[in-house]
């Protein structure tokens, strides 16, 4: 879910609705639940938040990128915001998941979690995570404000377990890429050069390019025009008297015509005739 004025969008059956002032706090449950079984979840773009799916039994076949794992009793899968996952049940016996997932600043100033496997067998993360369920039972209202402390020392607890796979390099690659994902999602109404991209990433132009490719199945440039073609069909039907050329440019398209080339190769229609189809639905 991405929010844009108050809106919000779903994205990959994803959905969240979280306050402003909920947003404000320094960490924050967005989601929390339990699956048994769990279901087939196909996320090509991920999820704007960081996620926790932790494995009570049963094993799960999970794919990050190109990597394929299987999670079992006692690990977690640990994803930062947009990056592209699927899992989905491995064998006969029911799989058992327990998922949280989680924002704010604190989430990237103080553990910046990359896409990576945990074992989480030496705290009991069933007990923590029943006793987040209990309050947001008992307080649904303030139940976001009232767990933000418990969220930091479950956090804590997982930073300090052990992680399997990945090296020194896979990690700085995903750092990089999600420093430069996070830039886009928030800068994407501005110019953006694929110069500025690679100073945030701390990568050579060529190689971020490589691996953001690897990484998203798109170059960074690509990937700039594909979020505000995204957020400029929110605001086509969101505001259905804005002029196009209004839109264009509140999404970084000082072009108009521009705009409505890019997004009718993308869409087969006009930015108009895609509001008006919408409208008559």
């Amino acid at each position: 879910m991405q929010q844009i004025g108050g809106i919000y969008i779903k994205v990959n059956n994803y959905y969240t609705n979280i306050s402003s002032e909920e947003q404000s706090l320094p960490l924050y449950i967005v989601t929390i639940g339990e699956s048994l079984p769990e279901d087939l979840v196909r996320r090509p773009a991920g999820i704007p938040d960081y996620q926790i799916l932790y494995c009570l039994s049963g094993e799960g076949e999970v794919t990050v990128k190109n990597s394929r794992y299987t999670l079992s009793k006692g690990q977690a899968l640990i994803l930062p915001p947009f990056a592209p996952h699927e899992y989905t049940q491995q064998g006969d016996t029911p799989w058992h998941t327990l998922w949280i997932t989680y924002n704010g600043r604190a989430a990237t100033e103080c553990f910046n979690f990359g896409s990576e496997i945990r074992d989480l067998s030496s705290f009991n993360f069933t007990d923590s995570f029943r006793s987040l369920m209990t309050k947001k039972e008992l307080n649904e209202k303030n139940f976001r404000r009232n767990t933000s402390s418990a969220l930091y020392e479950l956090l804590l607890c997982c930073d300090e377990c052990s992680i399997y796979g990945g090296t020194p390099q896979t990690q700085k690659n995903e750092d990089g890429i999600f420093q430069v994902i996070r830039y886009i999602s928030e800068n994407y109404t501005k110019t953006i050069e694929l110069r500025q991209l690679s100073d945030i990433s701390g990568l050579s132009e060529g190689h971020l390019c490589r691996v953001f490719k690897e990484y998203t199945h798109m170059r960074p440039i690509e990937y700039v025009t594909h979020i505000r073609i995204e957020n400029a069909k929110l605001l086509l039907l969101t505001f259905p008297d804005a002029p196009i050329s209004s839109i264009s440019k509140n999404i970084g398209f000082n072009d108009p015509a521009y705009f409505a080339k890019i997004f009718k190769d993308k869409y087969g229609m006009s930015p108009s005739e895609f509001r008006n189809k919408r409208n008559l639905l």
